[in-house]
C-alpha cells in the first residue's frame, strides 16, 4: 500500500476516534461533576450532624441569634426548624442537609452548589482525562494497525489471484509449443518463460517497491523484446502488432519497469480485440 493509502486509512480511523474522545471527555466531566456534588452533599450532611451533636452536648439554645452566628462562621445559611413545619425549599443550585437537635427541633444547612465548570480547575480531573486520552490513542493505534494489515492482506490476495490468472495463458502456450518440439517452439517457450518472469517481477515491484534505476538503452530494442514476448498471445488472439519506433532513439529509464509498463499496454490492447485486428 502507498503512503497516501496509509494516510487515508489513518484519517478514516482518526475521525471517528476523535468524535469518541470528545464525547467521552464530556461524559467524564459530567460524571466527575455529579460525583463531586454527591461528595459535597455527603460532607454537608456530616457537617450538619457534627454541629447538631455539638449543640446537644453543650446545651446551647437553638435561637435565631445563634443561627446567624453559625451562618457567619460556616459561610452559608443555618436555620433551626421545628419538626412539625415543612422544610424550606432551597434556592436553585443549592444543597440542603438536616440533623435532629432534639425531639422538636432540627438543624438545617443550605449551601450553594459548586458550578460544573469548577471541575476543570481540579488536577484530578485532568489526570483522569489524560488517562482516557492515552488509552483512546493506544486503542486507535491498535485498530489502525490491524486495519492496515487486513487491507494489505486483501490487496495481496487480489494480486495473487490476478497473477495466477495471468500466468495461465503463458503456461498453456508453453505446454502447446512443448508438444511441437521444433526450434520455433523452443524460442516461443523461451519467450513465454520470460513473460512469466516479467509477471513475477511485476508482483515483486508491487509488494516490495524499489527506487528506479535508469540506464541508457535503445527504445526500438526494448519495444521489440516486449512485443516478442507477447507474440504467442497475439497469434492466438489473431492480433497483428505493428510498431513505429526510430532505430536511433535512445532513452534513459529503468529497463525492467518500462518493459512491464509497455507489456501491460500490449496485453490490454490484445485483450481489447477479441475478434482480432491490428
Amino acid at each position: 500500500m502507498s503512503k497516501r493509502d496509509n494516510v487515508r486509512t489513518w484519517l478514516r480511523v482518526a475521525l471517528p476516534f476523535l468524535l469518541f474522545i470528545i464525547t467521552g471527555s464530556l461524559a467524564l466531566c459530567v460524571l466527575l461533576s455529579v460525583t463531586a456534588r454527591q461528595h459535597e452533599l455527603h460532607l454537608l450532611q456530616t457537617l450538619a450532624h457534627e454541629n447538631a451533636t455539638f449543640l446537644r452536648e453543650t446545651h446551647i439554645p437553638a435561637t435565631d441569634r445563634f443561627a446567624d452566628y453559625l451562618s457567619r462562621v460556616l459561610g452559608f445559611p443555618v436555620q433551626f426548624q421545628p419538626h412539625t413545619q415543612p422544610l424550606p425549599t432551597p434556592p436553585p443550585d443549592h444543597q440542603q442537609a438536616t440533623a435532629p437537635l432534639n425531639e422538636t427541633t432540627q438543624l438545617v444547612l443550605t449551601r450553594p452548589l459548586t458550578p460544573h465548570t469548577a471541575i476543570l480547575r481540579r488536577a484530578s480531573t485532568w489526570i483522569v482525562l489524560a488517562g482516557f486520552w492515552l488509552a483512546s490513542l493506544a486503542l486507535a493505534w491498535v485498530v489502525t494497525r490491524r486495519l492496515l494489515r487486513a487491507e494489505r492482506l486483501a490487496l495481496l490476495g487480489a494480486m495473487a489471484t490476478q497473477l495466477a490468472h495471468e500466468i495461465q495463458n503463458p503456461v498453456a502456450a508453453i505446454r502447446l509449443h512443448a508438444q511441437l518440439g521444433d526450434a520455433t517452439a523452443l524460442e516461443l517457450i523461451r519467450d513465454e518463460t520470460n513473460r512469466i518472469e516479467n509477471l513475477v517481477n511485476q508482483w515483486l515491484f508491487l509488494t516490495r517497491p524499489a527506487p528506479p534505476r535508469p540506464v541508457a538503452m535503445a527504445a526500438a530494442e526494448l519495444v521489440a523484446e516486449v512485443i516478442r514476448s507477447y507474440s504467442a498471445l497475439a497469434d492466438h488472439a489473431r492480433v497483428r502488432i505493428h510498431t513505429e519506433v526510430p532505430a536511433t532513439m535512445k532513452i534513459a529509464a529503468d529497463r525492467r519497469r518500462l518493459a512491464l509498463a509497455i507489456g501491460n499496454i500490449v496485453r490490454n490492447a490484445i485483450q481489447a480485440m477479441p475478434n482480432g485486428g491490428t
